[in-house]
Parts: structure tokens; C-alpha cells; sequence
């Protein structure tokens, strides 16, 4: 009863809320008033045709657009419920806004005001058990009940998606404004040598269990050569297939902004052992440095200066990396964190136990390399990390940081992922 009332309410305030106005919205509800259906069978081409969602600078504001949501729907079927499911409203996991109706016809919107250089995923969602023909890509519970999430037939950009679904990794639509920083080695080039990846399961003798790991060597890797750079990210099939990384690095290599490098993507078990691993669990550290990286290290032919050897992740990832660095700088002398989870402390203690065991210490020989997005939670990844760097740099640790204008995704972290690796591993 209570959820029903507080979900009623905040549909009611997210329709207030929808301030922002597309230019080309308000010229299609005049065209409406004049021609009828005839002006969104044209408006429907022209969107077909662009894709979506709808993008419009603001006249006057160089760095605002407003972004527009679209969906269409027959006389025949409801969507009165049909929403729109990001981070643009800083409230990812529970929002779901519900889009508008414009006028009487077939086009349902929704308009938000955000950054020109801003990148970000989306979906659509409705209610579970609604009987359509789009296949749904996972349920999740939203404010109001299970929702139902499902694609934008008409999204111009998709990304893999590996988090949510492990087993067999799907597609989902994100866009990107006109001025988001161009991705320069995502896709691949003719022309340039590819690099080997290869995936295998390795048992750990000290956390007993066993995981998978992807492991990418860069062309013409051999025990002749190197000894090699390397690179240990957690979420490794998150790395692997969302934030491209095989393709990055043979890019990033022949381009020569960066070494050969060798990258071993670390994945977790499942939810339980990463809310464990990843938050400064000094076995999991100790399986990663002591015995990882060591029995890797002949058959890789890795390099065993610090400075030349990078751990990484990204959320409760990043946090890891950061602890794994601290505790064992004689084998990575580089963090590179991407929302790191800063504020996690034990049960009953408070917030930012890094931050705390950083501060009781003498600085250490590491770099950090730490990004965050600007539409991540203020009082929690984004205060944190700001947080962290001020102190790194009090300490006269070596920091790089950076902030961008989107959310704790892995399309974020992939777009930041070259400037954190160049910083860190740069000849």
C-alpha cells in the first residue's frame, strides 16, 4: 500500500519536473495543431532516419543540450506506464521516469537538460508481465515494484554489457553529446597488429577457490621480449568486453602513447565473494600479489619494477586496487581507481578506512591515477575521491585525477580508461 502511494506521488513529481523543453518538440505540438497525423508520420522519418535519443544544443549555452527521450506507441496498446531508466536524475537504481504523452498522438517523451560532453547508458522500462513483443533484458526493482527493462529500438550507440549478464553478455543504447571526449582507440583499425587474448580458470592456494581470468598479450609477445608492462583489472569481463580493452591496447601501442602491455583481467566469483574481496580483504591482496602475479610472471615474462606495473578497477575495484598497492608497493607501484569505492569502511566504523590507513602511514612509492563522474552520488563516490586526492597530494604521493560529466558505468570508465593508463604507463 505504502509503495503504491509513494510511487504514485513520484510519478506525479517526476511529470512536474520535466522543465526542459526540446525546441523541436514544442514545433512539433504546433505542427500537430495544424496537419495531425501527418506531422508525426514526418517527424517519425526524420527520427528513424537521425536515431535517437533526440539531441539539441542550447542557443546561448554552449556547453547545455537537451537531450529527448522517444517512444512510440499505437492507439492499440498503453504507455501510460512506459519510462525512462539512467542516471541523469543522479538516482540510477530506484528512478524510473515516466514518459509524457504529447498532445493526442503516437509520440510519448522525455526531455532532460545535461552537459554537451556528457556520455551515459539508458533503457526503457514498464511493468513486469506486460505482454509485448520486445524481449526484456532483466528485471529490476525500481520505486513502485519489479520493472521490466527493455531497449530503444532507435538508439543511435550500444555498448556490451557484462555486469548484469555474465553468461552470455548483452547489448544496451547509451548516447553521447556533441562535445564527449572522441574515444579515440575504441574500434579496430586495419592495419594494425591485434594482440591474444586468452580466457582460463586459475585456483588460488591461499583463497581456495577458483575464478576466471582473461589474460591479453600485445602482438608479437614473447618470452624473447620484454620483459613487459602490465596492467591487473578487477571486473575482468567488464574490461574485457565492455571497456574493449584488447583493442584499446593494440591501438594505444601502435599509436605510441603507450608500451606493450600486458593486461590481466581479474573476475569475481560471484556477488558474494566481491563484496568480500574487493573491499580491502588483505587475502584477496595477498592472492593477487603473492601468487598471481608470480606464477604468471616466467610464463608472461612480466617486469618486476613496480613502477612499471598497474592495478586497477573501477567502484568496489578501485578501492581494491588501492589497498592491494599499499600493502604490497614492492609489486605495484601504480593505482588507477575509476569510482572508487573510498567511502567503504568495516561494520561500525567510520567512513573511508583507506583514507585513514593512508593518513597513519609514511607515503609510499605509488601513483594514483582517480577518476570520478560528476552525476555520481556528492556525498558519497564523488566527496570521497576529491577527498582522497586532496590527501594524496598533502602526503606527496603522485595523483592525476579527473572528473566527467556521467555516472558509476562502465561506458564512463571505459572512455577514461586511456588517459588513466597513459598517465600511469606512458614511456
Amino acid at each position: 500500500m505504502m509503495r503504491a502511494f509513494i510511487a504514485s506521488v513520484l510519478s506525479l513529481l517526476a511529470v512536474l519536473a520535466q522543465a526542459a523543453e526540446s525546441p523541436r518538440m514544442q514545433r512539433l505540438e504546433q505542427s500537430l495543431k495544424a496537419e495531425g497525423a501527418k506531422a508525426t508520420d514526418a517527424f517519425w522519418r526524420e527520427i528513424d532516419a537521425a536515431g535517437t535519443p533526440l539531441i539539441e544544443r542550447m542557443p546561448g549555452r554552449v556547453d547545455r543540450m537537451w537531450v529527448t527521450f522517444l517512444w512510440r506507441q499505437t492507439a492499440q496498446r498503453d504507455a501510460t506506464e512506459v519510462g525512462v531508466v539512467g542516471i541523469f536524475n543522479q538516482t540510477p537504481w530506484q528512478s524510473n521516469d515516466v514518459l509524457t504523452r504529447l498532445a493526442n498522438s503516437d509520440v510519448w517523451y522525455r526531455t532532460y537538460e545535461l552537459e554537451t560532453d556528457a556520455r551515459a547508458p539508458y533503457a526503457f522500462s514498464w511493468p513486469e508481465g506486460r505482454v509485448t513483443d520486445e524481449k526484456p533484458l532483466r528485471k529490476e526493482w525500481r520505486v513502485g515494484g519489479m520493472r521490466e527493462i527493455f531497449r530503444d529500438p532507435r538508439a543511435r550507440h550500444e555498448i556490451p554489457e557484462v555486469f548484469f549478464a555474465r553468461e552470455t553478455p548483452v547489448d544496451e543504447d547509451y548516447f553521447e553529446g556533441p562535445d564527449a571526449k572522441p574515444e579515440r582507440w575504441l574500434k579496430a583499425r586495419a592495419g594494425v597488429p591485434r594482440g591474444t587474448v586468452s580466457e582460463r580458470e586459475i585456483t588460488s592456494r591461499i583463497l581456495n577457490n577458483t575464478r576466471e581470468v582473461a589474460i591479453y598479450t600485445p602482438p608479437g609477445h614473447s618470452k624473447d621480449n620484454g620483459p613487459y608492462a602490465f596492467v591487473v583489472l578487477f571486473d575482468g569481463l567488464s574490461y574485457l568486453y565492455s571497456a574493449a580493452i584488447p583493442t584499446q591496447l593494440d591501438n594505444m601501442r601502435a599509436d605510441g602513447v603507450l608500451p606493450p602491455v600486458v593486461a590481466i583481467m581479474v573476475d569475481y566469483i560471484d556477488a558474494a565473494h566481491r563484496q568480500c574481496e574487493l573491499t580491502g580483504e588483505p587475502e584477496f591482496g595477498r592472492f593477487i600479489a603473492e601468487e598471481l602475479v608470480p606464477d604468471l610472471r616466467e610464463e608472461l615474462h612480466l617486469t618486476r619494477d613496480p613502477r612499471k606495473a598497474v592495478v586497477a578497477g573501477a567502484s568496489r575495484g578501485g578501492l581494491a586496487a588501492s589497498y592491494i598497492a599499499v600493502r604490497h608497493p614492492r609489486t605495484f607501484g601504480n593505482v588507477l581507481a575509476q569510482s572508487g569505492s573510498f567511502s567503504w569502511a568495516p561494520k561500525g566504523e567510520p567512513d573511508g578506512a583507506l583514507l585513514r590507513e593512508l593518513a597513519e602511514q609514511p607515503a609510499l612509492p605509488v601513483r594514483f591515477h582517480v577518476v570520478a563522474g560528476t552525476w555520481e552520488t556528492p556525498d558519497r563516490m564523488l566527496r570521497y575521491s576529491r577527498a582522497l586526492r586532496d590527501l594524496l597530494e598533502n602526503k606527496r604521493y603522485q595523483v592525476s585525477y579527473g572528473e566527467y560529466p556521467g555516472g558509476h558505468t562502465f561506458l564512463n570508465w571505459r572512455a577514461t580508461l586511456p588517459d588513466g593508463l597513459i598517465a600511469l604507463m606512458r614511456p
